[in-house]
C-alpha cells in the first residue's frame, strides 16, 4: 500500500514550536531585556582613580562634575586613543606606577595635547627631565603661593603626600611643601603644550575630593578643556604593530550581566522542558508492548498536544496496514485500491471508506475522536470476517 509508512511520535517542527510558543516567548523576552540593560546600564569598575568607579577610591564624582559642565570625559586606553585629543584637551594620567618606561615616556610626550600626572608619590626620577618624585609630605593645609589662576581662585589644598622637585624651570610651581619642593608643578612644552604634575592622587578621589579646596583646584585645570581623556595605569596598553589597540570601550556596557542572564534563561528552558520526563521508575526487562497499546499511547499524546493531523496522519496509516492483514490484500496496493477492497468486503459505499482513510484532517478534538472510532470501526468488522 502506497501509504503504509511507520508511525513516529515525533511531531513535526512547525507542530513542536507552536507547543513550545510560551516558553520561546518567554525566552526571546529575557534575552531581548539582557541584552538592553547590558546596552543601557553604565560600566563600573574597581580600579583605583578610575572615572567609572564609585567606589571611595574612585573619581567617578570628578568625572560626573566634568560632564554636567559640559567637559566631555571618555578613557584612554592606547596611545592612539590619546593622539585623537587636541590642543585644547587634556590627558589625565593616574596609576603612574603601574606604567612601563615605554607608557611614561609615550604619554609624558604626547606630540597633540596638554598632559596632567595625578599621584606621582614614590616615582622618584622616573619622571624625568621634568621632576623627581621625593618624600617631603604636609598632611595639613598647603597655600597655593604662586600666581597660577587656577590654584590662587582654588584656595589651600588639604594636604599633600609626597612632594616634587623641578628639574628645570617651572612655569607654575604651586603649594609649596618644603623649601624647593612643591605639590604641583608645570612645564610648557616646545610648541606650546604642557605637562603638569600633582604630587597626591587621592585628591581626586570620591572620598578626598570635598576635602579643602581639591576640587575646586581640580576642576580649574580641567575644565577650559574642551575634552579630558583619562587613562588609568593598570588599564593602559601600547597599541599592536599594526596601530589598532585593543580597547575595552568595544566591548558593550555590562556584557557580562547579560551573558549570565542568557545562561539563566537557557537553565529556566532546560528545566522547563525536562520536568516532564518524570520520575525514574525501574522496570523488569524484556517488557512486551502489544502494538495496538503503543498506537493508542501515540494517539493520546497527539491528542494531548493538538496535534490533530498528525494523529488522524498514523492512525489511518495504521488502520490501512491492519485492513491489508485482515484481508490478506497483496502489497503494494493503492489506496483507491484498498478503498474498494474494504468496501467490498463489508458492504458499505465505496466514497464513505474513502471519507474515513482519505478524507481530510480533523479540525478539533470531536472530530479526531469520530474519525478513530470509524477507523477501529473498519478494523473490527474486517476482523470479525476473517474469523467467521
Amino acid at each position: 500500500m502506497s501509504f503504509n509508512t511507520a508511525p513516529t511520535a515525533t511531531p513535526r517542527v512547525g507542530e513542536a514550536l507552536h507547543q513550545a510558543r510560551w516558553i520561546i516567548g518567554g525566552f526571546l523576552l529575557l534575552l531581548v531585556s539582557a541584552v538592553v540593560f547590558g546596552l543601557i546600564s553604565n560600566p563600573t569598575d574597581d580600579n583605583q582613580l578610575s572615572i567609572h568607579n564609585p567606589r571611595p577610591n574612585g573619581a567617578m564624582a570628578l568625572a560626573e562634575v566634568l560632564k554636567d559642565r559640559g567637559v566631555k570625559v571618555h578613557d584612554v586606553y592606547t596611545p592612539r586613543d590619546a593622539s585623537q585629543l587636541g590642543e585644547n584637551d587634556l590627558l589625565v594620567i593616574t596609576g603612574v606606577r603601574d606604567l612601563s618606561e615605554k607608557h611614561l615616556q609615550t604619554l609624558m610626550e604626547s606630540p597633540t595635547t596638554n598632559v596632567l600626572f595625578l599621584g606621582t608619590f614614590a616615582q622618584s626620577n622616573r619622571l624625568e627631565p621634568y621632576v623627581s618624585a621625593v618624600g617631603e609630605s604636609n598632611p595639613d593645609g598647603l597655600a597655593p603661593r604662586c600666581k597660577l589662576p587656577a590654584a590662587f581662585e582654588a584656595g589651600p589644598l588639604h594636604g599633600s603626600r609626597g612632594s616634587l622637585e623641578p628639574l628645570r624651570e617651572p612655569a607654575a610651581a604651586c603649594y609649596e611643601v618644603a623649601p624647593g619642593k612643591f605639590a604641583y608643578l608645570k612645564f610648557v612644552r616646545p610648541g606650546g603644550l604642557t605637562v603638569s604634575f600633582l604630587a597626591e592622587g587621592k585628591s581626586a578621589q570620591n572620598q578626598e575630593i570635598t576635602k579643602g579646596s581639591n576640587a575646586a583646584f581640580l576642576l580649574n585645570l580641567m575644565q577650559p578643556a574642551d575634552r579630558v581623556g583619562w587613562v588609568v595605569g593598570r588599564t593602559f596598553q601600547l597599541s599592536s604593530p599594526s596601530g589598532a589597540g585593543a580597547s575595552p570601550d568595544m566591548v558593550p556596557p555590562a556584557f557580562t550581566q547579560a551573558l549570565l542572564l542568557f545562561f539563566a534563561a537557557l537553565l529556566v528552558l532546560g528545566l522547563a522542558k525536562g520536568r516532564r520526563l518524570g520520575r525514574i521508575v525501574k522496570e523488569e526487562l524484556p517488557v512486551v508492548v502489544h502494538g495496538s497499546e503503543t498506537i493508542r499511547g501515540r494517539a493520546r499524546m497527539y491528542r494531548n498536544m493538538a496535534a490533530f493531523e498528525t494523529t488522524a496522519k498514523h492512525a489511518r496509516s495504521y488502520t490501512a496496514r491492519k485492513l491489508g492483514e485482515n484481508l490478506h490484500l497483496p502489497t503494494p496496493l493503492t489506496a483507491q485500491a484498498l478503498c474498494w477492497e474494504v468496501a467490498n468486503y463489508i458492504d458499505l459505499p465505496v466514497p464513505r471508506v474513502e471519507e474515513i482513510l482519505l478524507g481530510r484532517a480533523p479540525r478539533n478534538a470531536t472530530e479526531l475522536m469520530g474519525l478513530l472510532k470509524d477507523l477501529n470501526s473498519l478494523v473490527q468488522k474486517t476482523k470479525r470476517k476473517e474469523q467467521k
